[in-house]
């Protein structure tokens, strides 16, 4: 099921961090500085613990933070699970895209289903001008710090820009049996696209489809949460297909976030 801009209520956001200035890719090939493009920190937490994320001063010409994020939580919550943000650089976070797979794996064919267990979202801020990058906090809306009940955490991306604005949203929520990828037709040129996989029952090493690399990965337990990026912060406009490789398959149920951010 492909849905256009649902989200969760709610604010956001939080140990280890991994941060990619610009010029400077922490992994693959190098990739080509598209217009407005800042830089990114990334983030893997814990269920209980979240993450907090050190923006570097460099992020301070932005306009435009985008926060790429997949978390789990309990399969029993039945209130949404959902990025959770705070921190002293006091941004205000706007939920763009949210979906939830909470069960999904007992059905025959896609469900939605917005409450519980792991989610994949899109969020963005907008820093003021003179604003002063300082830190940013992420956990889950539904923490569990029982051990034996705990989940497997997730990651988040925040990417900064100068001059970007957010283009398209779309969210996917799969079975078993489905191929993890979708179809992304961007505004270009100049698109730069982005996703959060979150993919329950299966710890694997996912490959990103031709054209996108990984950005961050936890494998915890049999969860494995990802965010990917386009090779090309140039892109054309066209159709651009998102998602893993057909190997491993992504396990009983999952589900991508998807975002496209273009200059102004």
């Amino acid at each position: 099921m492909r849905v256009w801009n649902l989200c969760a209520s709610g604010a956001l956001l939080v140990a280890g961090a991994t941060l990619v200035a610009a010029g400077s890719p922490s992994t693959g090939a190098p990739r080509s500085a598209g217009p407005g493009w800042i830089g990114s920190i990334s983030g893997t937490y814990e269920q209980s613990s979240g993450t907090v994320l050190h923006l570097p001063s460099g992020f301070a010409p932005a306009d435009l933070l985008v926060a790429i994020v997949a978390n789990d939580g309990p399969d029993s919550a039945t209130s949404v699970t959902h990025a959770v943000f705070g921190g002293t650089s006091g941004l205000t976070w706007i939920c763009h895209g949210h979906v939830s797979a909470r069960q999904d794996w007992a059905v025959s064919r896609d469900r939605l289903d917005r409450a519980g267990a792991s989610s994949a979202e899109i969020w963005t801020a907008a820093p003021p001008v003179g604003w002063t990058p300082g830190t940013v906090t992420e956990i889950s809306s539904n923490p569990e710090p029982d051990v034996v009940h705990r989940d497997d955490g997730g990651v988040v991306t925040i990417t900064a820009w100068a001059n970007g604005q957010l283009g398209q949203v779309l969210t996917v929520d799969g079975v078993a049996g489905r191929p993890l990828r979708e179809s992304l037709d961007t505004l270009g040129p100049g698109s730069a696209a982005y996703a959060a996989i979150f993919t329950g029952r299966v710890n694997a090493a996912f490959t990103p489809l031709a054209g996108f690399h990984t950005v961050i990965s936890r494998r915890a337990g049999d969860d494995t949460a990802q965010v990917i990026a386009s090779n090309n912060r140039d892109l054309p406009s066209g159709i651009h297909s998102v998602g893993y490789a057909p190997t491993p398959g992504p396990g009983n149920y999952w589900e991508m976030a998807v975002v496209e951010i273009t200059p102004r």
